[in-house]
C-alpha cells in the first residue's frame, strides 16, 4: 500500500505496478496524516519512506503517525538526503551542486526544520520509536543520468522556488541553463555523486502486555 499527496507520483506508481503486473500493490492520492488507517490497510509490519520526512513541517506528527500504523515490533525504513555533501561532479560543475542548494532551500523555506535529516534520530525517539540501525550512502551515476535529474529537479521545483524566493529567477536560468550546456558534453564528465542519503532502521517497540 502507497499512500501520496502528488497526483502524478501516485499515476507514475501505478503505470510502473502495472508493467510489473504486480496484483498485490495499491497506491492511491491522499494524506497520511488524515487519512484512516482501515483505508491504508493498517496494521503494518513494514512502512518505508524515501525523501518524504524532510519535506514534513513537524516530523515528530509525522513519525507518530506512521509509528500508529505499525504492529508492535514493526519497523520503518526511512532513507532522506543530507543538504550537505550534495550533488558533485568529476570534473566540478557549479551548477550540478547549485541545483541541489536551490532544492534544498526551497524545501526549507516551505516550513521544513533546518538540519531536519541529521536530527531524524531524535524526532523518531520523540515519536516513540526505538532507532535500531544507522547508515550513509552516495550513489554515483553515469554523468548522462545525473545532468538529466538534476534538470529535472530544476523543471520540477522552478515555480515553488521563485515563489519561495529560494532563487532569483535569473539564477534560476543561469543554474538551468549551465546544466543544459554541461549535458551537451556529458562526456567530458567522469561520474555525477548524489547526496549523502542517511539510512535509519526504527523500530516499534513490541507490545508489553501479557
Amino acid at each position: 500500500m502507497g499512500v501520496d499527496l502528488n497526483e502524478g507520483a501516485v499515476d507514475r506508481a501505478r503505470s510502473i505496478v502495472e508493467a510489473l503486473g504486480l496484483d498485490n500493490v495499491d497506491v492511491f492520492v491522499g494524506d497520511l496524516h488524515d487519512t484512516a488507517p482501515a483505508e491504508l490497510g493498517a496494521p503494518f509490519d513494514l512502512a518505508y519512506s524515501r525523501q518524504f520526512l524532510l519535506h514534513q513541517p513537524d516530523p515528530i506528527r509525522t513519525l507518530t503517525r506512521i509509528a500508529a500504523l505499525l504492529r508492535p515490533g514493526g519497523v520503518l525504513v526511512a532513507q532522506e538526503p543530507f543538504r550537505n555533501p550534495g550533488w558533485r561532479s568529476q570534473p566540478d560543475n557549479r551548477y550540478v551542486s547549485a541545483h541541489w542548494e536551490v532544492l534544498y532551500e526551497s524545501i526549507e523555506r516551505a516550513g521544513t526544520p533546518h538540519g531536519v535529516v541529521g536530527d531524524l534520530p531524535r524526532f523518531a525517539r520523540a515519536a516513540g520509536l526505538e532507532v535500531t540501525a544507522m547508515s550513509g550512502y552516495s550513489v554515483v551515476v553515469a554523468p548522462e543520468v545525473g545532468l538529466q535529474i538534476a534538470a529535472a529537479n530544476m523543471a520540477a521545483v522552478r515555480d515553488r522556488a521563485l515563489e519561495l524566493g529560494a532563487a532569483s529567477e535569473s539564477q534560476f536560468d543561469d543554474i538551468t541553463a549551465g546544466l543544459t550546456e554541461a549535458l551537451s558534453r556529458k562526456d567530458t564528465y567522469q561520474w555525477i555523486a548524489a547526496p549523502l542519503v542517511f539510512d535509519l532502521a526504527l523500530r516499534k517497540p513490541a507490545s508489553t502486555a501479557p
